[in-house]
C-alpha cells in the first residue's frame, strides 16, 4: 500500500484559461483544481468541512502553487539534508508537515486555526516513496498544463516547476545531490 497519494483534477473553467493564456501573461496562481490527498488510503480532511467534497477532496486549490511548493519541500528534504519542512495547502486552513529521520519521513496533515494546529493524519514512509509520489504528481500536473497549451512551457513559473521536477526525478533515480 502507498502511504501517501495525491490526485488532482483541474477545474473545467481553468482548463479554458490554460488554453487561452499567452506565456507572458499566464498567472500560475490562477489555476485551481480539486485535490484529493490520501494518507494510508483515506482522506484526512473532514467531509463536512468548507470546500471539501463528499469524497474528501479539497476544492479550488491553486494547484500549481501547491504542487511547486510540495516539490520544493520534498527536494529540499532529499538534497539539502533539511530535516523539517512544512507546506501550506494554499487557500485552505491545512498544512502538511514533514520530519525526516534518516531514510524515513513522518508526514503529518494539520488543520491550522487561531488556537494552533490540530493533527488530522500521520504516517511514516520511506523518503524514496515520498519523492516518487511527489515527482509523479508534479509531473502529471505540469504535463496536464502543457498538454492544454504547449506555449506555456515558456512561462517563467512553469520553467521553475520543470527544474524542480527534474531535481526530483534525479533523486527518484537515486542520483546523489550536487
Amino acid at each position: 500500500m502507498t502511504h501517501v497519494d495525491f490526485r488532482v483534477r483541474i477545474l473545467p473553467e481553468d482548463t479554458e484559461y490554460l488554453r487561452k493564456s499567452p506565456p507572458e501573461e499566464f498567472m500560475y496562481d490562477a489555476v485551481d483544481a480539486n485535490l484529493l490527498m490520501l494518507v494510508d488510503g483515506q482522506s484526512p480532511f473532514p467531509c463536512a468541512g468548507h470546500r471539501i467534497s463528499p469524497d474528501g477532496s479539497l476544492e479550488s486549490v491553486p494547484i500549481l502553487v501547491f504542487v511547486w511548493r510540495l516539490a520544493q519541500a520534498v527536494e529540499q528534504l532529499q538534497s539539502r539534508n533539511v530535516s523539517d519542512k512544512q507546506v501550506s495547502v494554499t487557500s485552505t486552513p491545512f498544512e502538511i508537515r514533514f520530519e525526516r529521520r534518516g531514510e524515513n519521513v513522518t508526514l503529518r496533515v494539520e488543520e491550522i486555526s487561531t488556537r494552533g494546529g490540530h493533527e488530522l493524519a500521520r504516517t511514516v514512509l520511506p523518503l524514496r516513496e515520498l519523492i516518487s509520489q511527489t515527482t509523479s504528481t508534479a509531473q502529471l500536473v505540469f504535463l496536464g498544463v502543457i498538454g492544454e497549451n504547449p506555449r506555456l512551457e515558456a512561462n517563467w513559473a512553469l520553467r521553475g516547476l520543470r527544474g524542480t521536477i527534474s531535481a526530483l526525478q534525479a533523486a527518484d533515480r537515486g542520483v546523489p545531490p550536487i
